[in-house]
């Protein structure tokens, strides 16, 4: 069943919900072009208000809000979707980028502009969707108001790739003197490939040490990826990515602390290999940073319980894990 996969607030203070077309993969339906329906959509909300009966509000400026039609879902911002794995905002201009999974021939990446319509299950990337032979599309198809991918990744041969599944990443805004600088980073679940889109040019980079199931990013703008199968978080080479892409080894898995007379302490035996590292609350603020000579030396530090973001650097590489205070 495709049942959607990322939630994200926009800049604009809404959020953003992807949702699948919830059908079966090997039967034919017509979901994501119903806008009766959530089902193969994007979906924005006011959750800081209530509506009517509703626990959150519609904006005003949902492209659907007042229709005429009743049974029109306001919430919907964009819609023909088919599996929506993974979005992200750009950081530099806001460009909502996701990927949607497609069928038997194309996986696509979308640039959501809000109202449009991406094709589904009219299309499959830039091909037409036929829906009595999937494997063979469709030579014409009225495209009149969809609106293209602005990238496809082809199953070529079709069956030496039948289940390939695109996996959404983020724009790389780490270092403007990068040559990966402005570049969309995602990878394939099933090939464990990762790919580089630029100008409207894919390139295959790398392959992950495990299948892909989701992409991340810090406040510095490094970009990670999540192991399926071994739940490892990787970061995808040094800052910069000036040269080669994928790290040799896995930052580290998540650490946990306890409270000893309502403070932590924290030192270098605690935290191995680093030289000094910063703790971030999940609202991306800086709750403690621990440079060299704190670290060596040990210190006491009041902190909420809860999850937190620990990046730092050791003699040879950075490091990235979550920590656990309780």
């Amino acid at each position: 069943m495709h049942n959607g996969g990322d939630l994200h607030f926009g800049a604009d203070g809404y959020l953003y919900l992807g949702l699948g077309d919830a059908g079966n993969p090997y039967v034919y339906n017509a979901n994501s072009q119903d806008l009766h329906r959530f089902h193969g959509k994007m979906l924005r909300i006011d959750v800081d208000r209530k509506q009517d009966t509703l626990e959150y509000a519609i904006p005003a400026d949902n492209p659907f809000f007042g229709s005429p039609d009743s049974l029109v879902r306001q919430e919907i911002y964009a819609y023909g979707f088919r599996q929506p794995w993974r979005w992200s905002f750009d950081p530099l201009d806001g460009s909502l980028i996701l990927a949607d999974v497609g069928d038997w021939v194309q996986e696509e990446v979308d640039i959501v502009q809000k109202g449009r319509n991406y094709g589904w299950s009219i299309a499959e990337g830039n091909t037409c969707f036929n829906r009595t032979d999937e494997f063979t599309p469709l030579a014409l198809c009225d495209t009149t108001g969809l609106a293209p991918p602005i990238a496809v990744l082809d199953h070529v041969p079709i069956s030496s790739q039948p289940t390939a599944s695109i996996t959404g990443g983020y724009v790389f805004r780490r270092n403007p003197a990068s040559r990966f600088y402005g570049t969309y980073f995602f990878g394939d679940w099933v090939t464990r490939k990762l790919y580089a889109l630029s100008q409207g040019v894919i390139s295959e980079v790398g392959t992950a040490p495990d299948q892909m199931s989701a992409f991340g990013t810090d406040s510095a703008g490094n970009i990670y990826l999540v192991g399926y199968n071994n739940g490892v978080i990787y970061r995808l080479d040094h800052p910069d990515l000036q040269s080669a892409v994928m790290p040799s080894r896995p930052v580290s898995k998540a650490k946990e602390l306890s409270r000893r007379g309502g403070k932590w302490w924290f030192d270098a035996k605690t935290f191995p290999g680093l030289e000094e590292f910063r703790i971030v609350d999940l609202q991306g603020r800086t709750r403690l940073f621990l440079h060299r000579d704190l670290l060596f030396g040990g210190c006491e530090a009041a902190l909420p319980s809860g999850i937190y973001l620990v990046t730092g650097l050791g003699k040879d590489r950075g490091q990235a894990f979550t920590l656990l205070l309780k």
